[in-house]
This record gives structure tokens, sequence and C-alpha cells, in this order.
């Protein structure tokens, strides 16, 4: 054989040497990472979701202020009339 031994031997010794406990700890580090995962999607989701409302409601106010019944310049002219300038 060779001085060095092989790298994939040496890996398939030491997973055939792991008891219950380390694939229990395996499959707990597993589960919590999918947990963190499904959370940081969730968050993610509801981000969106809020940015998109935000934009809908900034959007719909930009609208009836632009359809609103007096334009700037006549509401500042009464404006002026009313407050004796």
């Amino acid at each position: 054989m060779s001085e060095h031994p092989d790298r994939w031997d040496e890996l398939f010794a030491r997973a055939a040497s792991l008891g219950p406990h380390d694939h229990a700890a395996a499959e707990r580090m597993v589960q919590a990472f999918r947990v963190r995962r499904q959370r940081a999607h969730q968050l993610r989701l509801w981000l969106a979701g809020g940015l998109a409302g935000a934009a809908l409601l900034g959007g719909g106010l930009m609208w009836q202020q632009a359809q609103g019944p007096l334009a700037p310049s006549v509401a500042y002219d009464l404006y002026q009339q009313t407050s004796g300038w």
C-alpha cells in the first residue's frame, strides 16, 4: 500500500463508527436547519407582502390626491382669500 491512507477509507471508517446517539444528533441538526429555513422563508414572504401593501396604499393615496376635487393651486387661492393674505 501507499504511504498515505485513502481519505475515503478514513471517511467510511469514521461514518461506520458513529453510534445511534450521533445519528440522533445529526437528525436534530437537520431538523433545526429545516425549521430555520422555513422561518426565513415565511419572513421573506411576510416582508414582500408588507412592501406590496405599502406600495399599493401609497399609490392609492397619490391617485386619490391627483383625482381630488380641487387642484393644489385652486385650494391655495381659496386659502389666500379666506385668510386675508
